[in-house]
């Protein structure tokens, strides 16, 4: 999974969460990070980067046919409200949800006993031996 379609699957999940807006980093002027959406929730906005790596991807040619397994467990999707982890949350849930079957397992940031550096976000695991991560842009 290439970034470019990283993104639009984010905006698509996003898409159907209630109470949550997004568009494109892009689109709302922010050019610092080339893929990823600003989601605004509960009157704040947050910016989200979609980083995606897969081993042995020659970005010169078009990206393979995705690689497509057992989806992973459907989560409820939470309410959003001003604090990011809940924005975290949410996106999850929803991309587990419009997910057809590549993601084979997911890591949430703020389930962690020890959070990372950028604090909200997670990374998923695909069965094509990629990995896709979604985090908060500070």
């Amino acid at each position: 999974m290439r970034p470019h379609r990283f993104q639009q699957l984010l905006l698509d999940a996003a898409a159907t969460i209630p109470g949550l807006k997004a568009a494109a980093l892009a689109a709302t002027g922010y050019t610092r990070h080339p893929y990823g959406i600003a989601v605004e929730a509960a009157g704040k906005t947050t910016r989200w980067q979609a980083v995606s790596v897969a081993p042995g991807d020659d970005y010169k040619q078009p990206e393979r046919d995705p690689i497509l397994g057992e989806k992973i467990p459907e989560r409820e999707v939470p309410a959003v409200t001003s604090d990011p982890a809940t924005v975290e949350q949410a996106l999850v849930a929803a991309l587990i949800k419009v997910d057809r079957g590549e993601f084979s397992a997911v890591d949430v940031y703020s389930a962690r006993s020890v959070s990372p550096a950028v604090g909200f976000g997670a990374a998923f695991d695909l069965h094509s031996s990629a990995k896709a991560y979604l985090q908060m842009i500070r």
